[in-house]
């Protein structure tokens, strides 16, 4: 009866809450889009001042986009300047995150709170339903850029030297394949699972505007502070150790990751248990 209603309340989550970020999903293909154009844009010129001989790669292109930026050095000299790409990658992914849950509390969650009490499972399923929307907004963008690189250029996940050195400044000669995969691919998604399971839980015990303008904060923060307590580092490839000798080693940032997904969960369930729907509302 239980593993009913739990797969009721998902399916729910599931449905309701793509309707939901509908408009949200095609911007974020806009959005993936209109860096994709940049990106393309930039290698072509190279191309056409004899800079570069070969079209760029699909790993060269999502390098680009998820890169961030080198170690932040404050000084006179250094003016502090926003990675604009990457920060509106992390705002997008809390803005499908935002609202859902908590409307959601207030229409159909009541009447499945008050008519089951099963509580823990409506979380869970909240939960998932976040998971699930922050690995399809990586489908969405990965899959943009598949779609742009069919076009204009080459489907390889082997970065080129030239495009790495002049396009994204990163001068790799030999890297280890696996750990550039992780860093580009595998690492940005649990972290971003991360923050968004953070937020949810912000959401509910404070409110979701503040809970969305603490993780925005977290985000300028950990591109302008190099420290793990900042996870946003974690999904910067330049702070990853297979670019920057002293960088984030992924393993470890997986870990916490994972560690902090665990704590959000756990945390807004308790928070729950001791919910009042009836005085909230």
């Amino acid at each position: 009866m239980k593993n009913k209603s739990f797969r009721r309340i998902l399916i729910h989550d599931l449905s309701m809450g793509f309707s939901h970020n509908r408009p949200k999903y095609l911007l974020s293909i806009l959005l993936f889009s209109l860096l994709c154009v940049m990106f393309f844009n930039g290698t072509q010129s190279l191309q056409l001042s004899d800079q570069i001989q070969s079209r760029a790669s699909f790993m060269d292109c999502c390098i680009s986009i998820f890169k961030g930026m080198d170690v932040y050095i404050p000084s006179s000299e250094n003016i502090f300047q926003i990675p604009i790409e990457w920060l509106t990658i992390q705002v997008m992914v809390s803005l499908l995150i935002l609202s859902y849950p908590t409307q959601d509390l207030y229409m159909y969650g009541t009447q499945i709170l008050t008519r089951t009490n099963q509580k823990a499972m409506w979380w869970l399923s909240k939960c998932i339903w976040n998971i699930v929307t922050t690995i399809c907004f990586y489908l969405v963008g990965i899959g943009t850029i598949f779609v742009f690189t069919v076009f204009y250029g080459e489907v390889s996940l082997v970065p080129t030297a030239k495009i790495s050195e002049l396009m994204n400044q990163l001068p790799i000669q030999s890297y280890d394949q696996s750990k550039l995969l992780i860093a580009v691919f595998i690492l940005p998604l649990v972290t971003s699972i991360a923050l968004s399971l953070m937020q949810m839980t912000m959401a509910f015990i404070l409110t979701p505007i503040y809970s969305y303008l603490i993780i925005v904060c977290i985000s300028v923060a950990s591109a302008y502070f190099y420290t793990p307590v900042l996870i946003g580092n974690f999904s910067m490839l330049m702070r990853n150790e297979v670019i920057f000798s002293s960088g984030i080693n992924s393993f470890w940032a997986m870990i916490i990751c994972l560690s902090l997904i665990i704590i959000s969960t756990v945390i807004g369930c308790f928070y729950f248990k001791n919910y009042d729907i009836l005085k909230k509302n």
